[in-house]
């Protein structure tokens, strides 16, 4: 994966991240989230692969509800092989005084 560009147009609205797949030369979408996941992001990550022709989308997030955990296995499940969705947790940890 190599980085292209960082708030990428979408009309409006901006994606967060945009890279490309250095093996497929297709695009992926990353939205970044530092909270728990809303429906808000979840939209957005389909608007913007939509627009942005992306292959993959990666949803990066604190926590994952069930029910956005449920609603990307649906759609790996019925959406066109052309199209994948990945959930990153973020979790950061302290060492000592690090």
């Amino acid at each position: 994966m190599e980085f292209e560009d960082k708030k990428v147009s979408v009309g409006p609205f901006s994606a967060d991240i945009l890279a490309k797949d250095t093996r497929t030369d297709k695009f992926i979408v990353i939205e970044n989230q530092l909270e728990k996941t809303n429906h808000d992001h979840l939209g957005k990550c389909i608007t913007y692969a939509s627009v942005l022709y992306a292959s993959a989308i990666i949803w990066i997030a604190s926590k994952f509800t069930e029910e956005h955990k449920k609603a990307m296995d649906w759609l790996n499940d019925h959406t066109s092989d052309k199209i994948t969705l990945y959930g990153i947790i973020l979790e950061l940890w302290k060492i000592d005084n690090s």
